[in-house]
């Protein structure tokens, strides 16, 4: 063989294991695990999620707060099913039943829900007050600084911030019709993407698709897409940054959520201030099972 020919021989090889090496560094294209843009949300009847709930309170200032708000771990377990199918307003939505019991309560709650090529999207629920954790009577009182609302517990005020934000509902005996209906998951997963999840005028709360993360749960592990929640509080243009929550889900369903309510200020029965907490609710997937 000639130079020649031997330096092209070495500059074919070269070009091949560059290509080779670009492909490997393109994990979009690598990992079978990664969603892909058609990803959707388990939606069939019959699937079904064995789930723990962890309510605790971190981050006292002053560390004294101790004393008079228990530090322990306030642990629940609940089930999430898609049970029906069912007719509402001429169309046919699936039944999502969601029991969960924490230190001898038990809670259901009911929501309808219909896939689309572009979202999961609720019609209705009955019961969404304290569907993850008990109501504590507490002789103390709960607020986010500069918010006029109080709470008597820490699950109140989570329950509050987490879907509802200023609603005044939260009766079990009521069936309630989302209007408009409520866009809880985006189609189709696409990072950076932030939607409408709720408009209360002053206070809007929107989704937004934040990336992936394997998240490792007694279930196995999942390659998860991260969808953030953001509070808008009084009009503005900008995230309220006391609050944090991101659902992790799969194409397993759900399988990890973290919600967290920063600079929390607790006062006495007669609003003198005590000093301020950090209030903190995850829920993790133990079982899951689909048809």
């Amino acid at each position: 063989m000639n130079n020649s020919n031997a330096l092209i021989g070495i500059f074919a090889v070269m070009c091949f294991v560059f290509f080779i090496s670009c492909s490997d560094d393109n994990p979009a294209k690598n990992n079978p695990n990664e969603p892909s843009g058609d990803f959707k949300y388990p939606y069939e009847i019959n699937s079904f999620w064995y789930y723990s709930t962890y309510n605790y309170v971190t981050n006292y200032r002053p560390d004294s707060l101790r004393n008079i708000i228990a530090d322990d771990t306030i642990v629940g377990n609940g089930i999430a099913e898609f049970t029906r199918d069912t007719v509402f307003n001429s169309d046919t939505l699936h039944l999502l039943k969601n029991t969960h019991s924490s230190e001898g309560h038990e809670h259901t709650t009911l929501e309808l829900y219909k896939q689309s090529d572009t979202g999961l999207v609720r019609y209705a629920f009955y019961s969404n007050g304290t569907n993850f954790g008990p109501f504590r009577v507490s002789q103390l009182r709960f607020k986010i600084e500069n918010d006029s609302k109080e709470f008597k517990s820490t699950t109140e005020l989570l329950r509050w911030y987490e879907s509802y934000a200023v609603a005044d509902f939260h009766g079990d005996t009521t069936f309630i019709i989302d209007d408009p209906p409520i866009n809880a998951i985006k189609y189709p997963i696409t990072d950076g993407t932030e939607w409408s999840y709720l408009d209360y005028g002053a206070t809007k709360i929107k989704k937004l698709y934040s990336g992936f993360e394997n998240i490792s749960t007694q279930a196995g592990s999942f390659y998860c897409a991260r969808i953030k929640r953001n509070w808008y509080l009084n009009f503005s243009n900008v995230p309220d940054s006391n609050f944090y929550l991101v659902d992790y889900f799969s194409e397993s369903g759900m399988v990890k959520r973290d919600f967290r309510i920063k600079n929390v200020l607790v006062t006495t029965s007669t609003g003198d201030p005590l000093g301020y907490i950090e209030v903190v609710e995850e829920s993790k997937l133990n079982i899951v099972t689909l048809p």
